[in-house]
Order: C-alpha cells, then sequence, then structure tokens
C-alpha cells in the first residue's frame, strides 16, 4: 500500500504525523510526505521520501503573512485562521498539487494532520480514504466542524466534489486523536471515526 501524508510546514502539525508514517512503513508500506518545499529537507531529515507541494510560507509566520487575523478578536482568532488560512489559503494550494503528483506517486491512502484540509479534498477527488491525526483543537473537534465548511465548498466545488452541508468530510474515515480524553474540549462530542 502507498501512504501519502500532507502537512503544513510546522513541527507541530508534522511531529504527530511522524510516529504514524514510521509504523506503515516499517510494516512494509511505501510512505511518502507531500509538503511546502521550503519543509521538504525537515521531512527528509526525519527519514522519509518528500514532495513539494501547496502553499509555502517559506519560515515566514501566520500573523506575519495574514496580518488581518490579529485584527479578529482573540475568541474568534483560531477560528478564523482555520477556515481562512488553513482550509482557504493552504488547502486550496494543497489539492491541485496533490492531484497532480498523484500522477507520478498514485496514494492508495491520504493521511493528513487535521489542519491541513487539501488532503481530504484530493482524497475524495481520487476516490482514495483518507485519516486524520489530531494537531490542533480546532480543525479536530468534530464539533466545530461547520466553522470551517464554507471555506472548504469552494475547494470541493473545483474539484468537482458534491457540497458536504453537515461538514462531514474531514472526519469521514479514521481520526486519531494520540492524546488523553481529557485534552477533548468540555462539551465537544467526539467524532465517530475518532480513535
Amino acid at each position: 500500500m502507498r501512504a501519502l501524508f500532507t502537512t503544513l510546514a510546522d513541527a507541530g502539525h508534522f511531529q504527530p504525523l511522524v510516529p504514524i508514517a514510521r509504523a506503515l512503513s516499517a510494516a512494509g508500506h511505501a510512505v511518502a510526505f507531500a509538503c511546502p518545499a521550503s519543509f521538504v529537507p525537515t521531512v527528509e531529515a526525519a527519514g522519509f521520501r518528500a514532495f513539494p507541494a501547496g502553499f509555502d510560507p517559506r519560515g515566514r509566520r501566520n500573523p506575519d503573512l495574514f496580518p488581518g487575523a490579529l485584527l479578529r478578536p482573540e475568541a474568534s482568532r483560531t477560528h478564523w485562521i482555520v477556515a481562512n488560512v488553513f482550509a482557504g489559503v493552504y488547502g486550496a494550494a494543497m489539492a491541485p498539487d496533490l492531484l497532480t503528483l498523484a500522477r507520478e506517486w498514485p496514494p492508495d491512502l491520504i493521511v493528513r494532520e487535521s489542519a491541513e484540509f487539501g488532503g481530504l479534498v484530493a482524497a475524495e477527488t481520487l476516490g482514495v480514504p483518507h485519516a486524520s491525526v489530531r494537531a490542533d483543537t480546532t480543525s479536530s473537534t468534530y464539533t466545530l466542524r461547520h466553522g470551517y465548511r464554507d471555506a472548504l465548498a469552494p475547494l470541493r466545488e473545483r474539484s468537482g466534489l458534491p457540497p458536504d452541508p453537515d461538514a462531514a468530510s474531514p472526519f469521514r474515515y479514521l481520526h486519531l486523536a494520540c492524546e488523553p480524553p481529557r485534552f477533548v474540549p468540555a462539551g465537544a462530542a467526539p467524532a465517530p471515526t475518532a480513535r
């Protein structure tokens, strides 16, 4: 089996994927990563094949790239970033790159960190399952999925996918949360596919 992992260019997004990628590799599966070009050396240093894909922040932080985020009230800032930056900018750049990459390296499975939305759009377009790995609270919390539904709609439409009014696609398949259950926000129901 070929497993393509997708990540944003940040250690906090990449590191939760590493043990899963190593386990799949140790089990004899082909593993590769798709990530922004400037992050390829980090992935390769961890021992994985890496393909450049998606928006490349080139070491710049989100507040510098998207200063409008700082104008948002602190209580809604993270939700705004997930919808407008992670889905709206990063996901929009990653999805077409993954579809192009799939011609050269066709995956049987895409494993994405939860804030990387291009992987789920590409997987559904290719007709392969995708798993998500919890990397942050907002994009990983099942009850908050409607907050980025509208940002995913244009990505789905550009890829010829049907609408997803319940925002079920991010949690359609396996969702891994490698943390104690108490890390789940109070009152947040887990995704039906969470393990």
